[in-house]
């Protein structure tokens, strides 16, 4: 949804249907939407870290990382996606890369890199299914 707002201007050329530009959904409830999604993962990741019993809140700091990277990712001044290798490199390591070395680290025991990684696939689904 962050993304699909930052790029309502090219969305409105090239795919005007879509319902940011076509203004099928308001400003205020593009803005709401994004709260709701990134206050409602950080609360399910920070409940993950209660459920796996983690003494520090491992889950939390991830989804707050991988949501810092989607931030850079899609707004300005860096916009990552404008600058082709560095935004494939972010969207690698936020989505994929850090969970998996953390676990290889020892950081985090296997079990909870699955579920990070799942629930990554999770969110993205769900953000390819909102998003059109």
């Amino acid at each position: 949804m962050l993304n699909d707002w930052y790029d309502r201007e090219i969305d409105a050329i090239n795919e005007p249907y879509r319902p940011i530009p076509s203004g099928v959904i308001s400003e205020n409830e593009v803005i709401t939407h994004i709260w709701v999604l990134l206050l409602g993962g950080l609360g399910l990741a920070g409940i993950l870290d209660v459920w796996a019993g983690h003494t520090f809140p491992i889950m939390f700091y991830l989804a707050l990382g991988g949501s810092f990277i989607s931030y850079i990712y899609s707004a300005p001044p860096l916009k990552l996606k404008q600058n082709g290798w560095i935004g494939n490199f972010a969207l690698g390591a936020s989505y994929i890369s850090l969970p998996w070395e953390l676990q290889r680290r020892k950081k985090v025991k296997a079990r909870d890199a699955l579920r990070t990684e799942l629930l990554s696939l999770v969110k993205k689904f769900i953000g390819k299914v909102g998003k059109d």
